[in-house]
């Protein structure tokens, strides 16, 4: 019975700390995680990316409200507290970049019509 437990109590915590594409959840925070290499939408149309933002359901799909701060030359994250998240966690959001383009992601095989959906 201890070693369900244990096992059960390891696959919660990796799942807590894995970076899926899009987001991480780390604590009480949850992190959007823009890579501009995931994207070749926006790497093959050699897009410069000057900004990026976080649009959803959770902001009306605003392109311009929710930025992110560049962490390292192509890579921007932008980190909130779960609580602006309310519901069950199912929200659907893209990336924009320069305000304008839609990222879809690379390898869209792992994401359900190129929308990310938070999940926990």
């Amino acid at each position: 019975m201890t070693l369900i437990i244990i096992a059960l109590t390891a696959v919660t915590s990796f799942a807590q700390s894995k970076t899926r594409l899009g987001y991480r959840i780390e604590g009480d925070q949850l992190i959007f995680v823009f890579n501009v290499e995931d994207y070749s939408n926006i790497t093959d149309a050699n897009i410069q990316v000057k900004n990026v933002f976080v649009a959803g359901e959770f902001n009306d799909w605003s392109r311009n409200s929710w930025l992110m701060e560049e962490t390292k030359s192509g890579h921007f994250e932008l980190s909130r507290p779960l609580s602006d998240f309310s519901g069950d966690f199912d929200w659907e959001f893209k990336f924009v970049v320069n305000g304008e383009h839609w990222a879809e992601p690379t390898r869209p095989r792992l994401i359900s019509y190129a929308v990310f959906c938070l999940k926990k």
